[in-house]
């Protein structure tokens, strides 16, 4: 039985700047249609982290939203919470 992989990707931007990034790995039969497996992985990135090692599609959807004013909003309220504790 011949199989066939593929990765899919899927991005979410939330309200605060963080990218969530999910990783699907996919084996077809040969047929391309029916599914054998799928295996997830995913992360979070959070604005301003360095992103120069990753897909190129997830480098630019994160460079064009981390603005300098997201990434500043981002970590003025990480910095709040973190003193709240």
């Amino acid at each position: 039985m011949a199989l066939v992989e593929t990765v899919e990707h899927t991005i979410t931007i939330r309200d605060n700047g963080v990218v969530e990034w999910r990783k699907d790995r996919v084996i077809y039969e040969a047929d391309g249609v029916s599914e054998v497996t799928r295996t997830h992985w995913r992360t979070s990135l959070e604005p301003g982290q360095d992103v120069s090692v990753l897909p190129t599609k997830v480098k630019v959807l994160c460079n064009f939203v981390w603005t300098p004013a997201v990434i500043a909003a981002y970590i003025a309220a990480k910095a709040a919470r973190l003193s709240a504790i």
